[in-house]
């Protein structure tokens, strides 16, 4: 498995790896306008490998049919990357179950250095949902 390139970040949530779960948080904050962090995931994790851990849930909504939660809901990015969930399904005694994209990403302790990761800032008006600019490729551009 592997991370997309881009990560997007929505003030007051979470790190979503896809813009469908931002979409979906973001129709939760609807009625207020929105600014979508969209960070560099490659240069992010090689600068915080160590310190980067993955979820395969919603860590912050524990609402309707809550997932089980606990030290396994988050799984280092190191062990993620040779077996996935496996740990985190052991971890409450589950099956790891198929592969399946991460929903959230975080840096224990933070990155007071995430500006340098920014390479766009979004503007949301009150109810509408995200959608990445296109990009032209520089091969394209000659």
């Amino acid at each position: 498995m592997k991370l997309p390139p881009r990560l997007y970040h929505l003030a007051e949530a979470a790190n979503w790896p896809s813009i469908r779960r931002l979409n979906r948080q973001r129709g939760a904050c609807r009625p207020r306008p929105q600014v979508v962090l969209e960070i560099d995931t490659i240069r992010l994790v090689t600068r915080y490998v160590e310190r980067i851990a993955l979820s395969r849930i919603n860590s912050g909504n524990a609402r309707r049919r809550p997932a089980k939660r606990g030290r396994w809901t988050f799984v280092p990015y190191r062990i993620w990357i040779e077996s996935g969930w496996a740990e985190a399904a052991a971890g409450h005694g589950a099956v790891a179950g198929r592969p399946s994209p991460p929903a959230e990403l975080t840096v224990a302790g933070g990155a007071p250095d995430i500006l340098r990761y920014v390479v766009g800032v979004h503007r949301l008006r009150p109810g509408e949902m995200f959608r990445p600019p296109r990009r032209v490729s520089r091969s394209a551009l000659a």
